[in-house]
């Protein structure tokens, strides 16, 4: 929280929620599941995600470092790396968005998990309606 404190708009949403306008977010950061081994790397563990997503309220926007596992999440070799916690959690909390990031190679995708859109956002500007 000390990272936002001079940020009058800024909001640390690990594990967090916030009402803008009228509309919640809740955020998880860090990577899960782990998959670099880098020592600067922020990971959770699937476990340690899903206690913490249980906080998350149903029909926000849910905002991770991840993308869901299947889900905006495909490597360059084939493989997915997207979290597991996160798909279960789009499944029982119904979110209406899920805006991610992470895995490089899907950057700028887009599918959808029941009404959710899932959104690797990549470094990209983004412009999204929620009404």
């Amino acid at each position: 929280k000390i990272l936002c404190s001079n940020w009058p708009n800024g909001y640390l949403l690990h594990g967090n929620s916030v009402v803008i306008n009228g509309i919640t977010f809740f955020g998880l950061g860090f990577e899960v599941p782990k998959t670099n081994n880098f020592s600067w790397n922020m990971f959770l563990s699937e476990r340690d995600a899903a206690t913490s997503l249980l906080e998350c309220p149903v029909n926000s926007v849910l905002v991770t470092h991840s993308p869901p596992y299947g889900i905006c999440d495909l490597q360059k070799d084939g493989s997915h790396q997207g979290s597991e916690a996160i798909l279960d959690t789009i499944r029982m909390k119904r979110p209406m968005f899920n805006l991610c990031g992470h895995i490089h190679y899907s950057w700028g995708k887009s599918l959808y998990i029941d009404n959710c859109q899932v959104k690797n956002l990549g470094p990209f500007i983004n412009w999204i309606e929620i009404i």
